[in-house]
């Protein structure tokens, strides 16, 4: 997860189970969501290409500090937004952000009013998101939650990006907003999706991102949550941005992000019939 000034060692994160702990120099940041220094003030996001009309700025006051701090996030159904589970609970312990209002990009005027001093009322993250500390690496493969609103999209449903389980190696890119929240960059040379370690599937990965750019914070806080889109055969959600990992290795920056898997289908159905 992308948040300012929290670097965690890959050994208390357990991230040992991947490989020997010894030849590793990773280290993950969690959570990535930006906070906006303006507070009172509303950002009225750019607009982007029109194909990605699904996506915006999920706005929401951190439990932990009473600040204002934002994700992305982005319709998978007409009322239904996904979005990294670290945007509502960040450390899964149960203390949920408040106070939620999403702007989609492309339209602009008031923000979805999501929820007020609470939770969003509908929203639903795999229970394993809520693991105890010492299972904290193993949590990140379900960094992923759906919200209910009470109003739809502003897109049309054809503009609406589904999202599938069916993840092969084929080129991904990410959308995410940076730490000022006026623009959408894509991910830099995002190239291919792998699996860290063949036998456990635990994350799939950006490879070849710029270390100029990954590891400026300015540029990555704020995409938690982010869609990762294969463009083949039509656009489709696979993934979104949680974790950030500063090295690995010795090779390059790399984003992580959830597993999506049957659960998610079922989780994304249980939310889009009103939470029951």
């Amino acid at each position: 997860m992308f948040y300012s000034g929290w670097l965690i060692s890959t050994l208390a994160l357990g991230v040992g189970a991947l490989s020997s702990t010894s030849a590793m120099t990773q280290t993950l940041e969690p959570p990535f969501f930006g906070k906006d220094p303006r507070q009172g003030e509303v950002v009225i996001p750019k607009a982007i290409d029109p194909n990605y009309k699904h996506i915006g700025y999920l706005k929401f006051t951190r439990i932990e500090d009473g600040q204002k701090h934002w994700c992305t996030a982005q319709f998978v159904l007409p009322r239904v937004l996904l979005t990294a589970a670290h945007c509502i609970d960040e450390f899964g312990n149960g203390r949920l952000n408040t106070d939620y209002q999403f702007y989609q990009i492309n339209y602009y005027g008031d923000p979805i009013t999501i929820s007020e001093g609470t939770a969003p009322a509908c929203h639903k993250y795999p229970d394993k998101w809520t693991l105890s500390a010492e299972t904290t690496y193993f949590r990140m493969r379900f960094d992923y939650a759906f919200i209910l609103l009470d109003t739809d999209s502003k897109a049309g449903t054809g503009d609406i990006l589904p999202i599938s389980d069916q993840l092969t190696n084929k080129e991904v890119f990410t959308l995410g907003y940076e730490k000022d929240a006026n623009s959408l960059p894509t991910a830099p040379n995002s190239n291919s999706v792998g699996r860290d370690h063949p036998n456990d599937h635990l994350f799939q990965h950006l490879y070849s991102f710029k270390p100029a750019l990954a590891l400026n914070e300015d540029y990555w806080r704020g995409q938690s949550g982010g869609a990762w889109i294969v463009d083949t055969p039509s656009p489709t959600v696979v993934s979104v941005t949680a974790w950030y990992a500063s090295s690995f290795g010795g090779n390059e920056p790399r984003l992580y992000g959830p597993m999506f898997d049957a659960e998610t289908q079922s989780t994304l159905n249980y939310v889009a019939a009103g939470c029951q």
